[in-house]
């Protein structure tokens, strides 16, 4: 890293801390409550046309049949997919991108969660238990859960999307837990 760029970041961790440590004083001593507190996922449900909506997008549209349209989110790439050196889950774009496959699942999978449980769909509900029983099936012994198998772990490659897919694909598992309260341990 580059003198200027090292004093750059410097300067605005520095000034960053200054500002978190002001702010986090001011609010210690401050006579007046919070206006405000944060929302736990499903302490508001939806409603209405939106409800309305989120059941015929479930039963109709892409969020309950994005496997039928895009094959990567059926690729199975959190179990049975996994890439290994035998069989790498290799995109149409191929080389090392084989994490496209984890991001579309994980993506898809967390949205259908969700939408399932805050709609209050019982089928969609019933797919979203499935689903989470067989990814949590799947996890190694070590608490893994991801796109590669042992082999391939954790690549320095610029092109490994792997963290990214774990990002994905727990956002999932973590609304389950909140929207559901069944724990996550198998």
């Amino acid at each position: 890293m580059n003198r200027l760029a090292h004093f750059i970041l410097t300067a605005f961790l520095f000034v960053s801390s200054v500002w978190v440590f002001g702010v986090t004083k001011a609010l210690a001593q401050s006579p007046v409550a919070p206006s405000f507190r944060r929302l736990e996922l499903g302490e508001v449900m939806p409603s209405g046309w939106i409800k309305a909506q989120m059941e015929r997008d479930l039963r109709e549209g892409f969020a309950g049949h994005l496997d039928e349209l895009a094959p990567e989110v059926q690729s199975d790439i959190f179990v049975s997919g996994r890439n290994t050196p035998a069989k790498p889950n290799v995109t149409a774009a191929g080389g090392e991108e084989s994490w496209w496959n984890g991001e579309s699942e994980g993506n898809w999978r967390t949205g259908y969660i969700m939408m399932a449980y805050l709609s209050g769909d019982e089928e969609a509900k019933r797919n979203a238990d499935v689903y989470v029983a067989h990814i949590l099936q799947a996890q190694d012994k070590d608490g893994y859960i991801g796109i590669c198998g042992p082999q391939l772990r954790f690549s320095t490659s610029p092109l490994n999307g792997e963290l990214w897919t774990q990002a994905c694909i727990l956002r999932g598992l973590l609304a389950y837990y909140e929207l559901t309260g069944k724990a996550l341990i198998p």
